[in-house]
């Protein structure tokens, strides 16, 4: 008999390693892999964690929080922030609090990452500032003239690598809404305007582009990263500021069906709605 227990035993055993672990487990590995690896950690904070995203805040004592309570323990440099398993289709993210055997660098860099995105949510739901653009071409735009229309606005400088290698997915995002006349994309430069001609001429960028924006992008947008994308509704307020096309794509398409959403339900059949899904591709 006590034979048969032994291989039972051994037999339950085997089976319960072949299962996945519980989530809060698998969780707690991740942690003690990546909390010490900042080449680790950083592949899995670029990979899956998307901090201007609407998400579910949970904090370490695994207790619900607010998205800006979760950002300022974040921006503190004291944790770093792991993916939970999506059970539905909301997004939720985890505080993992970091220690003293954590990499010196990863405290460093997840403060610098979640003070920016800490700054872009504080913008979002405020009016987009004052502004009257002339474009290299001669168009100008307004907050009066762009009202009923969604304002794509990117921040940039010549010499910025960053921003010069996201210009072919960029122009990709103009092609997909050419013929939608209801959203306006336009750039903001550092740069003076005979510079940006030149190197226009040279770099195929298909926003409508404004020059000597330094003052403007300082001061009132308080953009101290480059690129920098804002949204902007129809009626001039902020939704959302992201650093990447990625998540520019995501706050886009997020956007648009809001704003099909509220179409249908003022039935208002005078618009046609948009197949984002099909036309483009988000992820």
């Amino acid at each position: 008999m006590r034979q048969y227990f032994i291989s039972f035993s051994i037999i339950f055993c085997s089976i319960l390693s072949c299962d996945e672990l519980p989530v809060k487990d698998k969780l707690t590995q991740d942690f003690e892999i990546l909390h010490v690896d900042f080449k680790k950690w950083h592949s899995y904070h670029y990979q899956n964690i998307i901090l201007s995203t609407n998400f579910k805040a949970i904090d370490d004592s695994n207790d619900k929080i607010s998205k800006e309570a979760f950002l300022k323990l974040l921006r503190s440099g004291e944790y770093i922030t792991l993916k939970l398993e999506q059970y539905d289709s909301e997004i939720t993210y985890k505080l993992f609090k970091l220690n003293e055997a954590s990499d010196e660098t990863i405290k460093k860099s997840i403060k610098i990452y979640s003070s920016i995105a800490y700054a872009h949510f504080k913008f979002e739901g405020k009016k987009f500032p004052d502004f009257h653009f002339t474009t290299l071409d001669g168009t100008n735009y307004t907050n009066e003239n762009v009202k009923g229309h969604f304002l794509i606005v990117k921040c940039w400088f010549i010499n910025c690598k960053p921003c010069i290698a996201e210009f072919p997915e960029l122009n990709e995002l103009v092609d997909v809404y050419k013929y939608e006349k209801d959203i306006i994309f336009v750039s903001l430069a550092l740069d003076q305007n005979d510079a940006l001609r030149t190197f226009l001429q040279n770099n195929t960028f298909n926003y409508e582009t404004v020059g000597l924006q330094t003052s403007f992008i300082k001061e009132s947008l308080k953009v101290s990263s480059f690129p920098t994308h804002f949204i902007i509704d129809k009626n001039g307020i902020v939704v959302k500021v992201v650093n990447n096309v990625k998540e520019l794509k995501i706050g886009l398409k997020n956007l648009i069906e809001s704003d099909n959403l509220g179409d249908i339900n003022n039935k208002n059949e005078s618009m046609p709605g948009r197949d984002y899904h099909r036309r483009f591709k988000v992820g």
